[in-house]
Formats: C-alpha cells, structure tokens, sequence
C-alpha cells in the first residue's frame, strides 16, 4: 500500500479535502494542518513531537489521520493515551469512527481497560459457592444487598466491565479481576473470561485507547519482560500518542510509587479467611471443603493447626503497625499536623527518628508475620495438591497469594525503614480521617521516562498547555526527552481564537496578596461584587477547600436573593454540577478537577474568577521532598519546579472560559502577584494576547460589566 506523505495528510485537512467534503460546516484550520502535518513527519520517520495546539486548533484530528493512516497501511499499532475519561469518550464516540467513516474504512480500534475494570468469573462463581445457592447467606447476613442484581448482571453481560453500573457496587473489590492473582490457563473459566476477550480485541485493533495510569503500567512491565515483550499489559507498539501530556508526569509519579494501607491488608486476609455467621468463608474454607478424602487428614489439620494461626498472627501484627502509624501521624510538631492535616511527610530529623522508634518494630514485626503466613500457605499448597485432583484452582490461586504476603512483607519493610534515597515517604489519610495509608515514591521519574521512550519509534506529546513562556525546556526535562536518545521537535500553535476581541483579563489590585491576613475576606467581598458585574454566569475556581468553603459561605445570601444557582464542590457530582450550571445563570465553586476539562460553551459561562496564582501547597509531601533534593543539587525549586506548574495550571484555568469562535467574557485573577512579582511576567507571557484591564475592584468591575454588554 502507497505511503501517504505529510503534505498529502495535511491537504486531507484542507478546503478541498475528503474531511472537508463531508462536514457541512467544515472549518479549515491551518494550525489544525500545521500539526497534522508535523505528526505525520515524526510517526514516518522517528522522533518524538512536543506540540503545544491552543484551544479550537482540532488537535485530536491533526494527531489521529497520520497515525491511523500509518496504523493501517503498515499494520503497525498506534497507542493514544489520554488524562481522563471525558477525551477518551470524545476520541472513541466521535473522532475515531468520523476518521474510520471518511479516511480509513479498514481501521480497528479498541479501548483498553485495567484488569480491576472487569469481573473475575472465577471469583464470581467462588463467591456463588461460598453463599450457597448464589443469594440466600448474601440476603440473610446483609452483605451484599445488591447481590441479586449481580447475578442478574453476570447472566447477560458479555463485556462483565465496571462501566456498566452507575457506580462502583461495594462487592466489586472482592469480584474484579487482578493480573497477579490470575489464574491464567488453570482457570476453568479461561474460555469465558472477560479480560481474555478484551485482550483478543487488542491484539486485533490498529488503535489502541488508553489512559495514562495503565501506559505507564505496561512501560513499568517492560522495562522487567523487555522493551517489545509481546506479553505485557498492552500488545506491542510502535507509535505513541499522549494527548493532556501535561498529566504525563504526575502520573508517573504515581504510578512508581508503591503504598499500604490497613484497609488492603483487610482485603487480602479476607480472600483466605472471612469469618461469619453462617460458616467460614475464603480460600481455606473452600479449600478445607474439598479435602474430604481421609487421606487428606494432614493438610486439614495443618490449616487449623498451622495457617489459621498464622492469619491471626499476621492481622494482629498489621493492627499494631497501623495503631503506631496513627500515633506518629497524629502527633504534631509545631504547626505541621495544622497545617496539612490529611498528609505528614517523614522527613530527616525528628521526624525520622520518631518513626524509627516507634513504627520500624511493629513494621518489622509485621514482615516476620507475612513470611510465616506465606511459608505457612505454600507448605499447605503441596499438602493438599495431591488431593485436589478436581480443585486444582484452588492449589494454584493459594500459590499466587502466598506469593502477595511474601510481597506484603517486603513492602512493609520498606515503608518502615525509610531508606531509599531519592525517595519521598509520607502518611495520608482520606478526608474523614479514618483510614491512613503510608507511601513511597520517587522523586526523579525523568530516568524511567527516557529509557522506555527511546524504545518506541515515535511519540507524539500534545496539551494545550505545554510551554511556559513559549519554551518547552520544563517540560522537555521534567520527561527525560533529551536523554531518550530521540531527536526532539517543537512546535507551538496558537489558537485560532481571537482573544483580543473575546476575552478580557483583568486584575483587581486592592485585594491583598494572598499571604496577607486580610485576603479571604477581601477575596469574598470581591467576589461577590464580580458575580453582580457578571450577574452569576461564573465559574470560581480556588486552590484549597477551606477558602472555597469561606466564600461560599460569604456568597450564598448574594446568589439566594439574586435567583443564581449555587454549585458547591463536595456537595455534589461533577456531572450534576456541570449540568446544572449549564442551564444558566449560575455560580460554580471548584478546586482542583474544574480547573481542566470542562467544557460549558455560550453565555452560560461569561466569567472565571481565579482565586489566586496556583501554586502547589508548600508542605504537599512529593513537593517538599523535591523542592529540598533539587536545592542540595545546587537548583532552585521555585523557578525549576513550583513556578512552571502554576503556569501550566493557570494556563488551563484560563482555557475554561472561551471554547468556540462566539464566546465572549472575562477572566478576572484576583492575585496582583501576577503584576507586582517578578515571576508574574512568566504567567502573563504564557497567556494568549487579550484584551487587559487593571485597576480598583471597583474599576474592574465596571469594566467587566461593560465587556459584557458590548
């Protein structure tokens, strides 16, 4: 098959191409071309792309006609990894069959999910067992009010996916799938198993959908099984495309890092023993079940006499680990627990020396117990192999979980002896403070990055938000790019919006620095005032929970008496909120997740506040790790690190407001750093050029209501 060229890819793009003919309302975009054409030169000949498309360039086009045309005429895979669901949603219902339809009939894509997306017939059908009769003892004990519909489910599902129930039902944990605990060709229900037939649409497809987490899952596989090992979490690939690349770091920081928490070890002693009113049940009731011979004596006697104890020993064990965990969490020093109360790093000093003393014993005395259980289980495994002709699952599903508390134990040991360089550890609990979780991650991903990009032929990175000040250099570097061996390309494409004529960006300058005293009362004055100036219609997005919580207090009497809807984050779904906002005339209050991905067209959004500059919290565990070791290494933490990520976070708080050729309205950043400090030209060089507006609030205001009105 002929090789279509990247002139020839960008002219399908073009007024007169195929794109173009079917679309009635076809919008020729030359950063759209410009991108598609770079894409294609990269995916032929090698490399990796950074592209920064401003919003309304139609970037997930301009990526997606080179790779699936060089997809299916050479019959070589193309992974496209995205941040979060609602991309992957718009690619996989929208995007991909428009391309499939106009420009590549033959092409085969697939969404790829994680193993705990899908429901393990073997540990359903275990359950059914346990319970007798599939619902009497779930019925009677009330642990699992939904497991009717569950069987129900099972009966006519033939994806068995997650995604198919409205929320995650509270038996999932104990039903999905888990690649180390699979079964594989010992399963007797490997013909039926949903992951397998998942797996099959993947070796099948040209286009594989994924996200983030799970990319760098099978990159961490690799990197053990080898490069182009065909038997990772994804097939083999030889082209890479990460949209909302701005995620790629801090999903390797995640990924890398390793955790336990109290409630996973609960979760794992419950697949071997759980006890309960009506009878045992797990995998040494099961197990005991079936060793009816009495030839099978000894192996019956060595769970009551020898496993069982241990499994107590061990629960014992992880109580007292996690009581010393909570001790030293909830022990303040100075003002650190006041000052991030849900998470406390254990750092150098008398923080380190605490935990040592007082949670290394029961952290050791923790792995002992882990050994003894999984010496304990695989001395039961051979026990009872002999006897389990017709159970052979069972032998080899208590081998892998043997195998989980040999893990456990080291893991534990870890965790307790804080020794890794280059390493952040720190405790965090969930916001209603009852269950703690202690983890470990490192500092540096860069390393990993460069090593398993230099073995995929071409990557294509794109974002709206890449570049701080019109330089890739951060990013370049935060992802080891340079040292991947691959020559780097960059290209910046501005938006095809005209900022000028739709945006106003203005800056109150009498509402204090935000470190000043004063501020959260100003800011919620203020705010109040630009919501009259807007009359609602207005996201207001801040940085931390507890300020949002004190000016939604201050302004919910305003929008009571004015008529505006009230969104608060927390108090309801994101999908609600959005919907709800989306009808007008409202007020929405977000954090974190609405500073991206959200999408609320027309005048129905006319105005984002931005509470402040946001910076990432200084006492933020990873952050503070990072920012001490790039200072011992002669770095500045502020300008190598916490200033590009605020830009990148303004950048996309910025992007909220201002999604078609016809929406009109104003940011207002009510943070005067961003005039008054030296870094603030990095913010404002980072910005589309728009019109601008500084002064008294009072000023702004006016001015805000004017643009409005224009």
């Amino acid at each position: 098959m002929k090789r279509t060229t990247s002139q020839e890819i960008a002219a399908l793009l073009g007024p007169t191409g195929p794109l173009a003919a079917a679309m009635a309302n076809f919008e020729c975009r030359t950063g759209q071309q410009e991108m598609a054409k770079a894409a294609a030169e990269v995916i032929q000949e090698g490399g990796i792309l950074l592209v920064e498309a401003g919003t309304g360039t139609g970037k997930s086009l301009a990526y997606l006609t080179p790779a699936v045309l060089r997809a299916v005429e050479k019959e070589e895979k193309v992974v496209v990894s995205t941040n979060t669901i609602n991309l992957q949603e718009q690619l996989l219902y929208k995007d991909i069959p428009f391309v499939k339809k106009h420009l590549a009939p033959d092409l085969i894509s697939c969404l790829v999910k994680g193993w705990r997306n899908y429901l393990c017939l073997y540990r359903y059908w275990s359950l059914s067992r346990e319970v007798q009769g599939k619902l009497a003892l779930a019925k009677e004990e009330g642990e699992n009010s939904d497991f009717r519909a569950l069987d129900e489910w099972v009966r006519r599902t033939s994806e068995g996916s997650l995604s198919e129930w409205a929320k995650e039902p509270e038996w999932w944990p104990e039903l999905c799938a888990e690649s180390d605990l699979c079964l594989r060709e010992d399963c007797p229900y490997k013909e039926k198993c949903f992951v397998m037939r998942a797996r099959a649409q993947m070796e099948a497809a040209h286009l594989l959908v994924v996200n983030h987490y799970l990319l760098l899952a099978d990159a961490a596989v690799r990197r053990v099984l080898g490069y182009h090992s065909e038997k990772a979490v994804l097939p083999a690939y030889s082209h890479l495309i990460m949209d909302e690349a701005h995620h790629v770091k801090d999903a390797a920081v995640n990924y890398m890092g390793v955790s336990l928490s109290e409630y996973a070890v609960t979760r794992l002693l419950n697949r071997l023993h759980r006890p309960g009113r009506k009878g045992n049940r797990g995998l040494l009731a099961l197990i005991s079940a079936a060793l009816t011979a009495p030839a099978a004596k000894e192996a019956t006697e060595m769970i009551v006499r020898q496993c069982l104890p241990a499994l107590n020993q061990l629960e014992d064990a992880a109580h007292k680990f996690f009581v010393a965990v909570r001790a030293w969490f909830t022990a303040g020093e100075g003002t650190e627990r006041e000052q991030n109360p849900s998470a406390k790093r254990i750092k150098p000093g008398r923080s380190l020396d605490r935990w040592r003393h007082e949670v290394l014993p029961p952290a050791l005395e923790l792995e002992k117990r882990s050994i003894q259980l999984e010496l304990s289980l695989k001395e039961l495994g051979q026990a009872a192999q002999p006897h389990m002709k017709e159970n052979q699952s069972y032998c080899r599903e208590l081998d892998l979980l043997s195998a989980r508390f040999g893990e456990l134990g080291q893991l534990v040991r870890h965790l307790g002896e804080v020794g890794e360089a280059e390493t952040a550890y720190w405790v965090e609990s969930d916001r209603r403070g009852q269950r703690l979780k202690v983890t470990a991650t490192p500092l540096d991903v860069a390393p990993f990055l460069a090593e398993w990009l230099s073995h995929v032929d071409s990557v294509v990175l794109t974002s709206a938000t890449l570049a701080i000040a019109k330089s890739f250099t951060y990013m370049a570097a935060s992802l080891g790019l340079k040292e991947s061996g691959h020559d780097v390309h960059e290209v910046l494409i501005d938006s095809p919006f005209d900022y000028r004529r739709q945006v106003l960006l203005s800056v109150p300058l009498d509402i204090p620095d935000p470190n000043h005293p004063s501020y959260p009362d100003a800011l919620a004055a203020g705010v109040s005032e630009l919501l009259k100036a807007s009359r609602g219609r207005a996201f207001v997005l801040f940085t931390s929970y507890a300020l949002l919580r004190r000016v939604a207090a201050a302004i919910a009497p305003l929008c009571r008496e004015e008529g505006w809807p009230l969104y608060i984050q927390g108090e309801n779904s994101r999908h609600h909120m959005l919907e709800g906002f989306k009808a007008g005339n409202s007020v929405l209050l977000g954090t974190d997740s609405f500073w991206e991905g959200v999408d609320v067209p027309g005048e129905a959004l006319s105005s984002v506040i931005l509470t402040r500059l946001p910076f990432r919290v200084p006492d933020n565990p990873y952050y503070e790790a990072f920012a001490e070791a790039l200072k011992k290494k002669g770095g500045d933490p502020f300008y190598e690190y916490a200033m590009p990520e605020a830009v990148l976070k303004l950048k996309q708080g910025f992007g909220r407001l201002v999604r078609t050729r016809t929406d009109k309205g104003t940011v207002i950043i009510c943070d005067n750093r961003i005039l008054k400090r030296s870094y603030g030209a990095y913010f404002r060089q980072s910005l589309p050029e728009c019109s601008s507006f500084q002064g008294s609030l009072a000023e702004v205001c006016l001015r805000v209501k004017e643009w409005l009105q224009s």
